[in-house]
């Protein structure tokens, strides 16, 4: 029988996956503000295509000589993460004795949360006007995490070292906004993710998470040589919602449903990051995020046309 704490950690993939999300809306913001430049000395005006119809307002942009990045994008977006978080509350109750969940966050104190893992993930954007793109996306996420239980209080004390590991799918969306001034910019973006539990296996959670998050960023686009570059630094916000509910069968003491509910430890991150635009149609980004509690790494190859 497997210890029912030992499945807390899987809920980390929540939080795991909305970070990846944030990446999304970094780049596609970045995108926005220095692929709306007018052309640059020697550069050949972007022809017309099957896509040209967006976004909404281009053409008279570009019979101005502004240049516009492709409308449509689908990037392939890898993420390593270590992060901390902490689970807020614990509730158990015995399915023969019915009744309500009781709270035993008491005397079973679980202890901060540490997770590493990778997400590989698909996202497919378009622009809609000028300054705003909209997108979904979805991935898979696939980790270990570390944790130290608590049981009883004083000498009676019982420590458990529980180690696991989790992986769940990701769905999601939002959109992108970014106005620029000279080489400067400002970009903002609001992502919504949710998970979806892979199989259903005997003794899976039943897991509940809305997450959400959103970003400002600062930067500066320009040219390496002949090639734009874009590099920028920000802040981003996530709230996180994590409900999870699983059952363990004790044998002879009866059937034991439990409830973990799960927040971030450090909702607040220091973003930077980087995109270098090879051709019309291909781009490179990479991103990075600090905060008080972990870090992650993203790197995405962007098709766009």
């Amino acid at each position: 029988m497997k210890n029912p704490v030992e499945h807390f950690a899987v809920i980390r993939a929540a939080k795991f996956l909305s970070i990846a999300a944030t990446f999304a809306a970094a780049m596609l913001c970045t995108s926005a503000a220095y692929g709306q430049a007018r052309g640059r000395a020697g550069e050949t005006p972007a022809l017309e295509r099957w896509s040209s119809f967006l976004p909404f307002g281009g053409r008279a942009l570009r019979e101005q000589g502004i240049h516009l990045r492709r409308p449509f994008g689908f990037s392939i977006d890898t993420t390593y993460l270590s992060d901390v978080t902490q689970v807020e509350n614990l509730a158990v109750k015995f399915r023969e004795d019915g009744g309500n969940f009781r709270d035993v966050s008491n005397w079973v104190q679980i202890g901060d949360v540490h997770i590493s893992g990778w997400n590989i993930g698909g996202r497919l954007d378009a622009w809609l006007l000028p300054f705003l793109n909209v997108f979904v996306l979805g991935g898979y996420v696939e980790g270990d995490s570390q944790m130290q239980i608590r049981i009883g209080s004083g000498e009676n004390a019982f420590l458990l070292d529980v180690d696991s590991g989790f992986r769940v799918m990701n769905i999601g969306g939002g959109a992108s906004a970014a106005i620029n001034v000279g080489h400067f910019f400002t970009a903002l973006d609001a992502t919504y993710v949710t998970t979806i539990p892979l199989g259903k296996r005997e003794g899976d959670l039943s897991l509940d998470t809305q997450t959400f998050v959103a970003g400002a960023r600062f930067g500066y686009a320009g040219a390496l040589g002949r090639t734009p570059f874009a590099a920028w630094t920000g802040i981003s916000l996530m709230d996180n919602t994590v409900t999870v509910l699983g059952t363990e069968d004790l044998g002879a003491l009866g059937t034991l449903d439990y409830r973990a509910e799960q927040s971030p430890k450090s909702p607040v991150s220091l973003v930077l990051g980087a995109q270098i635009r090879f051709t019309r149609g291909f781009n490179l980004t990479a991103d990075t995020a600090f905060g008080t509690a972990g870090y992650r790494v993203t790197l995405s190859p962007t098709v766009r046309f």
